[in-house]
């Protein structure tokens, strides 16, 4: 329940001190997961302090392990590393539920913090990585939300090349990012591009809709937000069949 839950996370603050480094790790960790039921139960701004919790404590961790890694480590910092990438995990699970969160101020951490993630996972694990890829679609709907469509743009455009490479053509996660590229299109008056778009999203979706990766109501979405493009440049006849 969530009392329940909200005693854990104040018995896991209250131990803090006198924990052991393995302990705080696993206690980070912890609060993740409790933050992401917070989240999905819609507490959302209980979740980000939650979540905000866990990200600090897991910089604390990295400060203490560069401060031994400084006296006395030597070769390749890959505890380091792997701090650095928690600590995205987490900042990532923020940045969604700040979004949900909704407000300005919260759009506006988000934005920062999935900059952050995508400059962090870029330098570490690459662009053609699922949860760097997740990142900068994530970022790319902000940015169309916002209007800045140029932004939009350019990075849906690597995001759509590395889902199609990482994940295949009829992935949603692939076919979600052409969704959102053929609307950018759309907004940008460059119809053919996203007529094409739409025809791929289609043609992904049909073929895989066996396998139940798309809902019947998202298809039914892209078929109508496809004919409204069909009508806008002229094929009446083509849009009626949809």
């Amino acid at each position: 329940s969530r009392m329940l839950l909200i005693k854990k996370v104040d018995m896991l603050k209250s131990k803090g001190g006198s924990m052991t480094h393995a302990e705080k790790t696993k206690t980070y960790f912890t609060l993740n997961t409790i933050a992401s039921i917070f989240s999905d139960q819609g507490r959302h701004e209980e979740a980000a302090s939650i979540f905000r919790a866990g990200i600090e404590g897991i910089s604390a961790l990295k400060k203490e392990h560069n401060h031994g890694h400084s006296h006395g480590g030597d070769g390749d910092d890959v505890e380091g590393e792997s701090y650095d990438l928690d600590q995205a995990r987490i900042q990532m699970n923020l940045a969604n539920t700040l979004c949900d969160i909704g407000t300005d101020d919260a759009r506006t951490e988000a934005k920062q913090l999935y900059h952050s993630i995508l400059r962090l996972r870029e330098s570490s694990v690459g662009f053609e990585h699922e949860d760097t890829l997740n990142a900068a679609h994530n970022l790319c709907s902000l940015y169309y939300d916002d209007g800045a469509l140029d932004d939009a743009h350019t990075l849906l455009e690597r995001t759509l090349t590395g889902r199609r490479k990482v994940l295949g053509p009829c992935h949603p996660h692939t076919v979600e990012t052409e969704m959102s590229l053929a609307a950018v299109l759309t907004e940008r008056e460059e119809d053919e591009g996203a007529h094409v778009l739409y025809k791929q999203a289609l043609k992904a979706m049909t073929e895989d809709n066996a396998n139940g990766h798309f809902k019947h109501v998202t298809l039914l979405n892209t078929k109508a937000q496809y004919a409204v493009l069909l009508q806008a440049i002229g094929e009446v006849d083509e849009a009626v069949s949809y």
